[in-house]
């Protein structure tokens, strides 16, 4: 998919999520929708028109922080990847990881196995 068409998925999913959804929720549809884009904190910040400190703030107020959100969608990815039969390397680029070594202690992490 061209970015620009997952681009504005993403903000089609944030919009009818926006009205009824946790700040948490929004932030899982936008990892889940585009997780490489939305993978950095200050995208996420972009689309959702607060500061760091605010979105940090708010998540905090529901118990949870962007690394454990980004770390649980991660897991999922992860989960229908080895099912799906993905190599390693395919992992690492679809759940934005910078080297292998990085996924490998992820999978320790999350108890699963490649």
């Amino acid at each position: 998919m061209p970015i620009g068409i997952i681009g504005e998925r993403a903000k089609s999913i944030l919009h009818q999520l926006s009205a009824e959804k946790s700040l948490s929720e929004q932030i899982n549809a936008l990892l889940s929708a585009d997780l490489r884009r939305y993978s950095q904190q200050q995208y996420v910040c972009e689309q959702l028109h607060m500061s760091r400190s605010t979105l940090y703030r708010k998540l905090k107020a529901e118990q949870t922080s962007f690394s454990e959100l980004l770390d649980k969608v991660r897991k999922k990815k992860a989960q229908r990847g080895i099912e799906n039969n993905l190599t390693v390397e395919q992992q690492c680029q679809q759940l934005c990881f910078h080297d292998s070594s990085s996924l490998y202690k992820a999978y320790r992490r999350w108890s699963i196995s490649p």
